[in-house]
C-alpha cells in the first residue's frame, strides 16, 4: 500500500505518485459558494415636500378607499397623480384618486384609464386578466366616492395615450366591459 507523506498544507488529492517518488501538484483552489456582498452605491434622491400632504389630502377626500376596489388598508393604496408631478401636475385632491397599489401600476403603465368624459374605468384585456375582477367594484367612477369631486380634465392625457396604445383592442370589444 502507498502512503502519502505528511506535509503542511498538502493533501493527497494534489499529490501524485510516480515511480521514484512524489510529484506535487497544485491543482486550482476552488471558488467558494458564498456570495461576496459588495458594497452599496451613494445616490442622491430628490424629494417633493408636497407629497405627503398631497397624500393625506387625497386619502381624505376618498374617504380612504380605493375608488375602484374599495380598499382601504393604508399599507396597499396609494394617492395616484390624474396629471403626473412631471406633466405638471398640480398637488391637490382634485388631481389625485386613492388607488390599490397593483391599481396604481396599471394606471401608470396605462393598462388601466377612466374615460373623462363618461367616466366610466377602463381596463386592458392583459390587466383584467391578471386581476381578480370580483374586486373591482364599480364599471364608473362614482362622484359619491369622494368628497370634493376630481377634475376630469386631469385625467384627459392618460385617456388619450391609454386610446392611441390600446386602439385596437378598444376597437374590438367597443365599450370595454371591466368587470367580465
Amino acid at each position: 500500500m502507498l502512503r502519502w507523506p505528511e506535509f503542511p498544507g498538502r493533501s493527497p488529492s494534489n499529490l501524485t505518485a510516480k515511480r521514484g517518488g512524489v510529484t506535487y501538484i497544485d491543482l486550482p483552489k476552488q471558488q467558494s459558494q458564498h456570495r461576496a456582498y459588495r458594497e452599496g452605491v451613494k445616490t442622491t434622491s430628490m424629494t417633493r415636500p408636497d407629497q405627503s400632504p398631497f397624500a393625506n389630502e387625497v386619502r381624505e377626500n376618498c374617504h380612504h378607499r380605493c375608488v375602484v376596489t374599495g380598499a382601504s388598508l393604508r399599507c396597499i393604496t396609494e394617492a395616484a397623480h390624474l396629471t403626473p408631478h412631471c406633466d405638471r401636475g398640480i398637488p391637490e385632491k382634485t388631481n389625485g384618486l386613492l388607488l390599490r397599489r397593483d391599481i396604481h401600476a396599471l394606471f401608470d403603465s396605462h393598462e388601466f384609464a377612466i374615460n373623462p368624459d363618461t367616466l366610466r374605468l377602463y381596463f386592458t384585456k392583459a390587466a383584467r386578466g391578471c386581476l381578480n375582477t370580483a374586486d373591482l367594484t364599480v364599471r364608473i367612477l362614482n362622484k359619491d366616492a369622494l368628497k370634493t369631486f376630481i377634475n376630469p380634465e386631469n385625467l384627459r392625457a392618460r385617456w388619450e395615450k391609454f386610446r392611441r396604445l390600446h386602439h385596437a383592442e378598444l376597437a374590438c370589444e367597443s365599450g370595454m366591459n371591466n368587470a367580465d
